[in-house]
């Protein structure tokens, strides 16, 4: 999973470190959505652009876990204490 946007990373990460340094990309296939301050902004743009599913964000020259957001980790779902009954 994410290995096609790992792999684009891999690619510009020399790019991007003279760039980019220490901002926070969002990737999606080989889709960029841009490079932010933190990762909560990173994150929150690629949940507007892209919903809810895999893509990458990693601070640029770290070596990051790979995301995949998750509806009870946003706040948008959550989980109904009646059916854990």
């Amino acid at each position: 999973m994410l290995d096609k946007e790992i792999a684009y990373y891999q690619a510009h990460l020399d790019q991007w470190l003279r760039e980019y340094p220490g901002k926070y990309v969002s990737i999606k296939e080989e889709e960029v959505l841009g490079f932010f301050d933190s990762r909560d902004e990173a994150l929150t743009a690629a949940i507007d652009r892209f919903g809810i599913g895999s893509y990458l964000v990693r601070q640029v020259g770290e070596d990051s876990i790979s995301y995949t957001n998750c509806a009870f980790d946003m706040g948008i779902l959550h989980a109904n204490s009646s059916f854990l009954s």
